[in-house]
């Protein structure tokens, strides 16, 4: 069995486990860690997720950016290519449940910003490693849409967002697999 698949496991488990209070409080020290972050401050165009299953939450991280100004990206389920992701801007509009349930921008209204011309992308993750590796829900989104501009050198930021229970010694790399640029937990 793929060691990736024990520790998707025991992680998920593990941040299942977290008290909605403590959920919030992490979700909470993560946005203050971050808002001094020149990066994040420099940074004009975001990319980020809506939290499930116990991920670390980035409302905050969201609502302080668009009070910023600053325009906020999320993931929708790319409708032609199989499992990957365009990025759509987070307006005001409704957002409608993808396949998944995961409420998403209409691509329809909101056209895909072109992957280059964000700043930062913010990850969700269940498991990752001090070298930034990472172990998503398993269906590898991430990996396919972000392998086609992971190598180049004016990439936006790639960061991973959990807690610091979700941290593991070593995963099981492949080729494919995007690493981040950071991690930021709780105790970041």
């Amino acid at each position: 069995m793929n060691s990736n698949f024990l520790h998707r496991a025991e992680k998920r488990h593990c941040r299942q486990q977290l008290s909605a209070k403590t959920q919030q409080q992490h979700a909470q020290q993560v946005f203050k860690y971050l808002k001094n972050q020149s990066f994040f401050q420099q940074s004009q165009k975001i990319a980020l997720y809506l939290a499930a299953d116990g991920e670390l939450d980035p409302c905050y991280i969201a609502e302080y950016a668009k009070k910023q100004q600053k325009k906020v990206y999320l993931p929708v389920l790319h409708p032609f290519k199989k499992n990957q992701l365009w990025f759509c801007e987070w307006t005001n509009t409704p957002l409608i449940k993808n396949k998944f349930q995961i409420p998403e921008p209409d691509y329809k209204q909101h056209p895909p910003i072109d992957l280059n011309d964000l700043d930062l992308i913010f990850l969700p993750l269940t498991a990752f490693d001090h070298q930034g590796h990472r172990v998503g829900m398993g269906g590898g989104y991430y990996d396919r849409t972000l392998s086609t501009i992971k190598d180049l050198k004016n990439r936006p930021k790639f960061i991973g967002l959990a807690h610091a229970c979700q941290q593991t010694i070593s995963l099981d790399i492949q080729a494919w697999d995007v690493v981040m640029d950071q991690v930021i937990t709780e105790q970041s």
